[in-house]
């Protein structure tokens, strides 16, 4: 149906979006512009 997301919950997707990250992290080398801005922000959607 067209109701029904791509995950079976919210915790499925935050874990995800942690592998995700870790994966990414691993391999990135160049420092990112206005990351502290950046995670503050993603940090208040706890």
């Amino acid at each position: 149906t067209k109701s029904k997301g791509a995950f079976q919950s919210e915790d499925a997707l935050m874990k995800l979006l942690f592998l995700v990250q870790e994966n990414i992290c691993a391999k990135w080398n160049k420092p990112v512009h206005n990351w502290n801005q950046t995670l503050a922000q993603l940090l208040q959607h706890k």
